[in-house]
Order: C-alpha cells, then sequence, then structure tokens
C-alpha cells in the first residue's frame, strides 16, 4: 500500500527523467477494500468438472473486469457470464437473485459457488 502511495506521490518517469505523479490540488486515497463475497448458487446440465470449473473462470474474470469498490453487481452479470460457457445444456443462477452492494471500502468478491 506504501509503495503504491509513494509511486502516486511522485516518481521518476523512465522516458523523461522529470518527476511526475499526482497534481497539486488532487487527493488521491490508497486504500485495501475488504472483501464481500458473493456466493452463488448455480444448477447447470451437464454437471461436469470442464463446465464447473470454466463457469468459475467466467465469474472470476466478469468480478475482475466489473467491480469496484463501493459498486454494485446486478445478477444479470453473473447469468451473462455463466451463458458465455459453451457445452451448457441448461443453467439458472439461483442466488444472487437482487442486486449485491458494497460499501465504499469493501469491494465485492468471487465466493465459493454451490453448484445445484
Amino acid at each position: 500500500m506504501e509503495r503504491v502511495a509513494d509511486y502516486i506521490a511522485g516518481h521518476t518517469d523512465p522516458i523523461t527523467g522529470l518527476i511526475v505523479g499526482q497534481p497539486d490540488g488532487v487527493n488521491v486515497t490508497v486504500f485495501a477494500p475488504e472483501s464481500k463475497p458473493v456466493n452463488p448458487r448455480i444448477y447447470i446440465s451437464p454437471k461436469t468438472a470442464e463446465l464447473k470449473q470454466a463457469i468459475t473462470h467466467a465469474i472470476n474474470t466478469m468480478f475482475f473486469n466489473e467491480v469496484t469498490p463501493g459498486g454494485a453487481l446486478a445478477p444479470s452479470r453473473i447469468i451473462r457470464a455463466v451463458a458465455g460457457v459453451t457445452g451448457l445444456d441448461d443453467f439458472e443462477v439461483r442466488f444472487p437473485t437482487e442486486i449485491q452492494r458494497s460499501e465504499n471500502t469493501e469491494l465485492l468478491t468471487p465466493g465459493t459457488i454451490e453448484w445445484l
């Protein structure tokens, strides 16, 4: 954390050799958000190890690319992630069914998937 804050405050640009960083008048706060796991409950058919692994990867990728501290996660994002996996005959995301929200100091993270 301290290394990131120091880098933002000012560092030498490798190309110009000039000190660059946070401009005057701008305050940047660096913090490690608290993890707030979302534990999906998902029915899939067929229920194979390969499909479970592919769905887990798709959900983890979606969280990494789309979730931010203090943000929200609509169930449709998980549904889209699962729907993008090839080889499924059928699936149903049974949790979450409502928007999951986090505080500014929290980050929604992928929890343990319960396979139904």
